[in-house]
């Protein structure tokens, strides 16, 4: 079921679609965080795999190839799936894949988990920048500023958590677990604001449906 929200010329688009704005800011805070959060706990990836630090260094390439290939087939998601959903299911999959990652004692394992969490950071990334053109549209270029400044917020803020959760003893597990854990009301924000239409499902005369 569809509800139409007029949008009159230079008018607010209304509640629901800033709610799913801020919903996408904080979307992407997470993801900052998400993409940050390899770095400062490489040493303790490495000490529990015990492998070299340059057979690590193929978890960066991974993570970025996992990336491309979220991002690639995000768009059939995106096109035929309520898109909140869809961002939900990213958010979800990147805490379960972060919680993992300090149960992951061999080098191929680890490897494969942060493949997998580039593929959903790649889901997550594609489509907070579709969705909120699809809400903002003739709006879009000072949301679409703000929206990349919440992404490189989480990745500052990322390294400080990780340095204060990490403790002396360095272990990773803990700041993996609660990075995880931050995730979860993001998503269960996403799940509960409906989805808006996509641009050609939208109805003419400057309305924007939300699903």
């Amino acid at each position: 079921m569809n509800t139409a929200v007029t949008v009159v010329a230079g008018a607010a688009l209304g509640p629901r679609p800033l709610l799913a704005t801020y919903a996408y800011f904080l979307a992407f805070i997470a993801q900052g965080m998400v993409g940050a959060v390899l770095a400062p706990t490489l040493p303790g990836l490495v000490a529990q795999t015990g492998a070299p630090l340059s057979a690590i260094s193929l978890l960066f390439a991974m993570r970025a190839l996992g990336g491309l290939a979220g991002a690639a087939q995000g768009g059939r998601l995106y096109d035929r799936l309520p898109g909140h959903p869809v961002m939900a299911l990213a958010l979800l999959a990147a805490a379960v894949l972060m919680a993992l990652l300090p149960l992951a004692y061999g080098l191929w394992f680890l490897v494969a988990l942060v493949t997998l969490l580039g593929s959903a950071t790649g889901v997550l990334n594609l489509g907070g920048n579709t969705l909120l053109a699809w809400v903002q549209r003739e709006r879009l270029a000072p949301y679409m500023n703000a929206l990349h400044f919440c992404f490189g917020l989480g990745a500052f803020l990322s390294p400080l958590l990780v340095a204060g959760l990490m403790g002396p003893g360095g272990d990773s597990a803990l700041a993996l677990w609660v990075l995880a854990l931050l995730l979860l009301p993001v998503a269960g924000l996403l799940l509960w604001i409906p989805s808006p239409a996509s641009l050609a499902r939208q109805g003419s005369g400057g309305e924007v449906a939300v699903d």
